[in-house]
């Protein structure tokens, strides 16, 4: 079973039971704590390199190991203090298991008003990553009261979007060229007089090295939410689809319009740009 492969040697990690009846149930302790230190910092480093690879994000939070046996469970709750995205590890081996639930769940906002439930099932391996304002839990587990049959899980969260440049431009060679980018966008949404969306957007440019122009564009995350249809003396604001389709085509078109300075090596770039919309 994992844990019983993965338990160190003459370390022991010291497991706080996590307890509050109306809300949750489970064992936990740190990662680092658990796991033999060149382990630990392989896992930190495929963690962090996913999360600037995927979300342009430029690091992880401290690791959690929990399991969970007969009655453990934890309710719905968010975790948008801790950071942008969440995300938990599976180390349940789920196609041998032998309990009932154990699945996350995933509170997702319906367009027919009435919010929908996704259930994902903790395979081994598996990466699940969500908006962490999106409320979430875990189903409770039934049928064994024995550790090393238990479910379960790493969670962390990943760190805010950051800037990142790589390849033949420098950050600051590329940096008042974002800096306007950002101000156009800000500026050009500004002017729409669109009721405020919120989210995280964070795009990946492709900009050649002999012009600077850039050659593509790729949409690495796109958070954003915005408000239900208002009715007022002065009509109704534009349907959420409205309006984030607007900010979208403003972050888009502000993004290809950029112009860098040509490289000195004349090699490409590609740069990670975050816009966060509060």
């Amino acid at each position: 079973m994992v844990l019983d492969h993965l338990r160190p040697g003459d370390q022991r990690a010291r497991w706080d039971t996590w307890l509050m009846p109306e809300r949750f149930r489970l064992m936990r302790t740190s990662a680092e704590a658990f796991f033999p230190a060149p382990l630990s910092a392989r896992l930190r480093a495929a963690l962090a390199a996913y999360g600037q690879r995927a979300l342009g994000c430029s690091g992880v939070s401290p690791l959690s190991l929990s399991y969970y046996t007969e009655g453990c469970r934890h309710s719905w709750h968010c975790a948008a203090p801790h950071g942008p995205f969440s995300f938990a590890l599976s180390l349940t081996r789920w196609e041998g298991r032998r309990f009932g639930g154990g699945e996350v769940m995933l509170l997702q906002p319906s367009a027919f008003e009435t919010d929908e439930t996704t259930l994902v099932d903790p395979v081994f391996n598996q990466l699940v990553v969500w908006d962490s304002r999106i409320p979430h839990g875990v189903r409770e587990v039934t049928g064994t009261g024995d550790p090393l049959e238990a479910r379960v899980v790493l969670q962390g969260w990943f760190t805010a979007p950051t800037r990142l440049c790589q390849g033949s431009l420098t950050a600051a060679q590329a940096a008042p060229v974002l800096d306007a980018c950002e101000a156009a966008v800000h500026s050009e949404i500004a002017a729409l007089e669109l009721p405020p969306a919120s989210g995280i957007v964070v795009l990946r440019l492709e900009v050649a090295g002999d012009s600077g122009a850039v050659t593509g564009l790729s949409w690495l995350v796109n958070t954003l939410e915005a408000p239900p249809p208002i009715s007022s003396k002065l009509g109704r604001t534009p349907p959420p689809w409205e309006v984030l389709d607007a900010v979208t085509e403003v972050v888009g078109g502000a993004c290809a319009a950029a112009c860098f300075p040509p490289s000195e090596d004349g090699g490409p770039s590609s740069i990670t740009l975050p816009f966060t919309f509060l």
